[in-house]
C-alpha cells in the first residue's frame, strides 16, 4: 500500500509540473516531460495490486486518488487546448507558406514566363 501511495504521489507531481507547463502554453516544457510521465505512469502501475483494496482501508489513498483523478481530467483538457493551439498555428504557417510560393506560369513558348509585369504596355516608336 505505501509503494502505491508513493507512487501515485509521484504521478501527481509529474502531472502538476505539465499541466502548469500547458497551462502557460510552455509546449517545448511539457514535451519536455513525456519520458518523465512515461516513467511515473509504469512506476504507478507496477505499484498497482492485482485486486482494488479493501473499503475503507486507507484515506490517505482516498484523498491521493480523488486529487490523481482531478490532475488527469485537468491533463487530458489541456492536451487537447495545447494540440488546437498547435493545429491552428500549423495552419497559419501553411497558409503564409502558400502565399510566398510564386505561381509558375509558362510562356508561349513553352518555357517559363518573366513576371515583368501582369499589365500589358505598349511602346510609341514615334518621335
Amino acid at each position: 500500500m505505501i509503494a502505491l501511495l508513493d507512487a501515485s504521489n509521484h504521478l501527481l507531481d509529474v502531472l502538476d509540473k505539465e499541466n502548469a507547463a500547458l497551462r502557460r502554453l510552455d509546449l517545448p516544457a511539457a514535451t519536455a516531460m513525456v519520458a518523465v510521465k512515461q516513467d511515473a505512469l509504469t512506476r504507478f502501475e507496477a505499484a498497482r495490486p492485482p485486486t482494488p483494496p479493501a473499503p475503507g482501508s486507507s484515506h490517505a489513498l482516498k484523498g491521493v486518488a480523488a486529487r490523481l483523478q482531478a490532475a488527469i481530467e485537468e491533463n487530458r483538457k489541456l492536451l487537447e487546448r495545447a494540440m488546437t493551439v498547435q493545429g491552428r498555428i500549423m495552419s497559419l504557417l501553411a497558409k503564409a507558406a502558400r502565399e510566398q510560393v510564386p505561381e509558375q506560369r509558362y510562356g508561349s513558348q513553352g518555357s517559363y514566363r518573366s513576371d515583368r509585369s501582369d499589365q500589358p504596355f505598349a511602346l510609341n516608336s514615334r518621335a
